[in-house]
Order: C-alpha cells, then sequence, then structure tokens
C-alpha cells in the first residue's frame, strides 16, 4: 500500500510478491530520494538479499546486489543490516570465517564493483557487541574514526579503523533508547492537520 500526500489517499499495489520474507519490514532504506530497500530472506537460496521499490514508478527493481564476497561458498556472512552513510548504501555482515563484523559502503549506486569495506572489528572475549555495529556517522575527510552503534543497543562508540581503538561516544540521556539518524527531504509536507 502507497500513500499519496498529495492525493491524500492510500493506493493498493498488485504486485505478485516473490515467497521471500521481508525482515524489517518497519525500516525501508531510502536512496536518491525515491529507492526504498529492505532486506529479504529467501529460503530457496538460504541467503538474504536487498529488495529495491521505486516510489516514482511503483514498481520493484531488480535486487541490490551485495558485495561480491557476500556470494562466495567459502564465506560463512551474515548479512546484519542495511542502511544509508553519507548519502550511501551501506551493508554490515557478522564474518563468521575470520570473526569479525564487516561494514561495506556502495559507492555507486547499483554498481557492485563499488562496494568498499568501510572496517572490520575483530570480535573478542573483551570486546562485547553482540549482535554487530551500524555505521552512524564518519568523522571529517581523512580522519579514520567512524561512530558506530551496537545493533539492537543504544551504545555509541568511536571506532578507530587504524589502531582498532574503542571509546564510548557519551550521549547524555541516551538511556536505553536506540538512537536513529534523520536525514533532511526535499519534500515539504504540507500541514496534515489543517
Amino acid at each position: 500500500m502507497i500513500y499519496s500526500v498529495n492525493s491524500k489517499s492510500w493506493k493498493v499495489l498488485e504486485d505478485t510478491f516473490s515467497s521471500d520474507s521481508l525482515e524489517g519490514w518497519h525500516s525501508g532504506v531510502l536512496i536518491n530520494n525515491h529507492l526504498l530497500h529492505w532486506r529479504f530472506w529467501s529460503p530457496t537460496k538460504r541467503k538474504r538479499r536487498i529488495g529495491c521499490f521505486d516510489v516514482c514508478s511503483e514498481q520493484w527493481n531488480e535486487d541490490v546486489l551485495l558485495p561480491p564476497y557476500y556470494y562466495d561458498p567459502t564465506h560463512q556472512n551474515y548479512l546484519l543490516d542495511i542502511g544509508v552513510l553519507h548519502g550511501s548504501l551501506f551493508s554490515s555482515f557478522e564474518n563468521r570465517v575470520d570473526s569479525c563484523y564487516d561494514v561495506w559502503v556502495m559507492r555507486e549506486y547499483a554498481d557492485q564493483q563499488s562496494w568498499l569495506k568501510l572496517l572490520s572489528i575483530t570480535i573478542s572475549d573483551d570486546l562485547v557487541l553482540h549482535g554487530g555495529v551500524v555505521p552512524v556517522a564518519c568523522c571529517r575527510p581523512g580522519s579514520s574514526k567512524v561512530l558506530l552503534r551496537q545493533r539492537n543497543k543504544a551504545r555509541l562508540f568511536w571506532y578507530d579503523k587504524e589502531d582498532n581503538a574503542i571509546n564510548n561516544a557519551e550521549v547524555p540521556c541516551l538511556w536505553e533508547h536506540e538512537p536513529y539518524i534523520c536525514n533532511g527531504s526535499l519534500v515539504t509536507l504540507p500541514d496534515l492537520y489543517a
């Protein structure tokens, strides 16, 4: 179902939907101000995939291909999350062969060869990051620091890629609330309560 702010009405799309199950349906990832992405689980392939819905054409596009190493059968990479980092699509993985969390960023949208590994954090007993990590922001250009949040937790921390150091990011009054990043939009929403 699609809601149009202009016509103030809902539209039901009669589309044959695959048997793959949608994960995280409440949190689609918006790229280029019109392409919504979700994670899907494909039971036949026993892999996750990224589905893309074009809001303008109201059509499902071809899947966005993940980094090539995800499809390598010798690796055991578990897709944890997708999101937006500075306008680019990112994907985070649990790399079970190397016991680390990897974060990849797609520099050129829809170009599988443009995936770049942003960071890799080794999972160790003294580093309790159960569930994975999600990038929130990168420091200024040339810096090796990335602001991360622990997946499904309220914990924010700075990660320095050069020396593999982690420092908590002190955010007053965060407590147990999961932080979200809000991006501006070029679309002006009308006053819905007028």
